[in-house]
């Protein structure tokens, strides 16, 4: 998602964050449903983010971070990604 700098990346859905840190240039966020898919939050600078960590339990709306130029939002189950529009509503990402 382009032209989203500055706004709060919230969490789509529940789940547990396995990973919070920078992998490059970019921080990324990974969050584990209970259902066994993942979905992976790339983008996420700063602010609220930085008292995020790994183990944590995030709800929908629960900030992860502020966003860069862009959100990059994967779902996988597996090793296998999948559509996130197909398992998630995408309207609460940012706010």
């Amino acid at each position: 998602m382009a032209g989203t700098a500055g706004l709060v990346v919230r969490a789509v859905q529940s789940g547990l964050v396995v990973f919070r840190g920078r992998v490059g240039r970019q921080v990324w966020v990974v969050v584990r449903r209970g259902d066994g898919l993942t979905v992976v939050y790339g983008g996420v600078y700063g602010g609220v983010s930085g008292g995020l960590k790994a183990g944590q339990f995030v709800r929908p709306s629960d900030p992860l971070g502020v966003a860069d130029t862009t959100i990059y939002v994967g779902v996988r189950r597996g090793d296998t990604p999948i559509d996130p529009a197909a398992v998630m509503c995408l309207d609460s990402l940012t706010g």
